[in-house]
């Protein structure tokens, strides 16, 4: 039997999730790799094994909690999807997923969340690097 998941990159809200369909028998590691191959291009640089994975128990509309949720369970790649649901997940949900470069979550249908994360990009000042930072600097090395 398959489960669908539910992503969300973390830092956006619910309504940016994206679907991850795999069966309840197969091993965490499989995860990772549907996770990795669904968010080709923007995972193509994360080696699949470096994804990590947490349970959470997250509404999904709570956008404020899926911002910075509380990593509790993580899953192992050795161990089935089934080990960590044995029945149909609760409605609205979630399971987490993360890696150590870059904030991602997912969502497993019915509601449980993946946080991914990848490896997060500084500036010389120690700042996370993004493109809003950047406008900022040229915004104000231009007045």
């Amino acid at each position: 039997m398959s489960v669908t998941l539910f992503c969300l990159v973390k830092g956006n809200t619910s309504t940016n999730t994206f679907s991850v369909r795999i069966n309840r028998d197969e091993p965490i590691s499989e995860l990772k790799d549907a996770i990795k191959t669904k968010k080709a291009p923007e995972f193509d640089h994360i080696p699949a094994d470096r994804l990590k994975l947490w349970k959470v128990e997250i509404p999904d509309d709570r956008d404020s909690e899926l911002a910075n949720p509380t990593l509790d369970v993580e899953l192992l790649a050795t161990r089935d999807v089934e080990d960590y649901w044995t029945e149909k997940p609760p409605k609205r949900n979630y399971l987490t997923v993360s890696h150590h470069w870059r904030h991602c979550l997912t969502s497993l249908s019915m509601s449980s969340t993946l946080l991914l994360a990848q490896n997060e990009r500084r500036d010389s000042s120690g700042q996370r690097a993004t493109l809003e930072n950047l406008k900022e600097n040229i915004s104000n090395a231009s007045t």
